[in-house]
């Protein structure tokens, strides 16, 4: 039976890919990889689960560029020129498969190629489970909500240049072709009805959307607690500037629609109001900047107005910094090791414990979506506690 984890990332020479590379790469001896996990956090150890260890995970992905990770990761600048260095022969050995392109072959055959090359590399490298993680970059606004007409089962039929069929569902796709997990850590819906129909049937797991680590996720802990100590929130103003290529995608108008939706959707959820009233378009903005100096290193400025007792005004400011990738590289890896223990315990489709990690995290019920992270994370110790709880002839260590 298989021991091996394969991780592959849909924009494996990117900034999140080439910092989980590395990370990986250099697990064996570094502690500093477990920093930001919350599969290694101590409330997550007494429980006593056994993940799929660092050194069981196997990377493989695709890009639009094939130049090893090595020189990925010195280009991306993240990850200390000393870890990089460290890690250079496991990373020059890492390169991306080509991503599909339109102009090359039809879908059908990349994803009949690639399908393929993914159960083959699992049977000759003992691997027990297979995972697909989409980094792709965010998609317009304007092809999120259209999936008309479009055949998913029926490879043949399908065409990047129609509507409704994008590189995120096409990754989706790969994803059930290939009986691997899926998890979406992009904004992008790539989740449409009859790619989960298609997903459940497989029997594979899939969770998602838009990775929480910085700005929505100070959000979501502090909106709690003006909702539990019953201050009144007026305006809450966001925004945000960074540098990296997910800034440059974003300063297309109709791709920052996509991503402001998604970091836009938690207060009301939280709350149980729109700030500044239920019709206003104001009481909660988000705005995001590309601004090429910060690089990865993104920064994010809050403004709440709020009132308390006999009416008063406040105001409470917030200052965020943080490295873009180096928050959310951790995730994916949690969320692999996650995915992998359910499949190992038997669950199956949507996961809709692992809301935690997610700004707009699915939902079988729209309306019942938590976006709270007390609640979140209670309810992903809840769900790991009963993976805990079931009974398994296999271990990973």
């Amino acid at each position: 039976m298989g021991k091996n984890v394969l991780m592959c990332l849909a924009g494996l020479g990117g900034a999140i890919g080439s910092t989980i590379s590395v990370g990986l790469s250099v697990s064996d001896f570094d502690e500093s990889v477990k920093l930001g996990m919350v599969t290694e956090s101590q409330i997550v150890n007494k429980i006593g689960l056994d993940f799929p260890p660092f050194e069981s995970i196997i990377i493989d992905g695709w890009d639009v560029k094939t130049e090893n990770l090595y020189i990925s990761a010195k280009n991306q600048k993240i990850c200390s020129t000393e870890l990089v260095e460290k890690a250079r022969e496991k990373l020059e050995n890492l390169i991306p498969r080509k991503a599909y392109e339109v102009s090359k072959e039809s879908i059908e055959e990349w994803i009949t190629r690639e399908s393929n090359y993914i159960k083959e590399k699992c049977s000759q490298n003992n691997i027990k489970q297979a995972v697909i993680v989409n980094l792709c970059p965010t998609e317009p606004y304007s092809m999120q909500y259209v999936d008309k007409d479009v055949n998913w089962e029926d490879l043949s039929s399908l065409h990047l240049n129609s509507k409704g069929v994008t590189l995120s569902r096409i990754y989706f796709r790969l994803a059930i072709e290939a009986d691997a997990h899926f998890i979406n850590y992009t904004p992008n819906i790539a989740e449409t009805e009859s790619l989960k129909k298609l997903a459940e049937k497989k029997g594979i797991l899939y969770c998602g959307r838009d990775g929480k680590t910085g700005q929505t996720f100070i959000k979501t802990v502090i909106a709690p607690t003006f909702r539990d100590k019953n201050l009144r929130v007026d305006g809450w103003y966001s925004t945000n500037i960074l540098g990296n290529s997910d800034g440059v995608t974003l300063s297309d108008n109709d791709c920052m629609l996509t991503k402001r939706k998604s970091k836009s959707e938690c207060l009301r959820s939280i709350l149980g109001y729109t700030p500044g009233g239920e019709n206003s378009e104001y009481g909660h903005q988000v705005h995001i900047h590309y601004y090429p100096p910060r690089g990865d290193a993104k920064e994010a400025w809050d403004n709440i107005d709020f009132s308390g007792f006999l009416g008063s005004r406040m105001q409470m400011k917030i200052n965020w910094l943080g490295q873009d990738s180096i928050l959310a590289a951790p995730s994916v890896i949690d969320l692999t090791r996650i995915i992998c223990l359910a499949a190992q315990r038997g669950k199956e489709g949507l996961l809709l414990d692992l809301s935690y990690f997610f700004k707009s995290p699915l939902s079988l019920n729209s309306d019942l979506v938590l976006h709270s992270i007390p609640d979140q994370f209670s309810g992903l110790i809840g769900f790991l506690k009963a993976l805990k709880a079931t009974l398994s002839d296999y271990e990973w260590n």
